[in-house]
C-alpha cells in the first residue's frame, strides 16, 4: 500500500495527475485509503478481537486493549493512528464555522 501510495505521489509531482478525473478514480483512491486505515489499525492492535486475529496473541487484552483506535489523516497523507484512554468513545470534534458578519 505505501508503495501505490509513493508512485502515485511521484507521478503526481511528474504530470500533475495520477489517473483521468472521474467516480473510478475517486473509488479506487477511497479504497486504498480505507486499506491504509484498516492495515495501519491492525498494526497498531496488538491482540486478539472481534475479527481482529493475531496469532502471536489469541487471546483478548481488556485491561490494554478495552478501548477504541481513532486515525487521522494528515494534510501530508500520512496516517496518525492512536488509542483512546478508556473503551469510551470520544465526542466528535467539529471545525467551528467561521463568524459571518451581521448585516443591518
Amino acid at each position: 500500500l505505501d508503495q501505490v501510495q509513493d508512485e502515485a505521489v511521484a507521478e503526481l509531482r511528474r504530470d500533475g495527475k495520477t489517473a483521468e478525473p472521474g467516480v473510478g478514480t475517486w473509488e479506487a483512491t477511497n479504497l486504498h485509503l480505507v486499506a491504509r486505515v484498516l492495515v495501519a489499525a491492525a498494526l497498531r492492535r496488538e491482540e486478539t478481537r472481534g475479527c481482529h486475529w493475531r496469532e502471536d496473541r489469541p487471546e483478548r487484552d481488556d485491561a490494554a486493549w478495552r478501548r477504541h483506535l481513532l486515525v487521522t489523516l494528515r494534510p501530508d497523507g500520512a496516517l496518525d493512528v492512536r488509542s483512546t484512554g478508556s473503551e469510551a468513545f470520544p465526542p466528535p470534534t467539529t471545525t467551528p464555522r467561521p463568524e459571518t458578519e451581521s448585516r443591518p
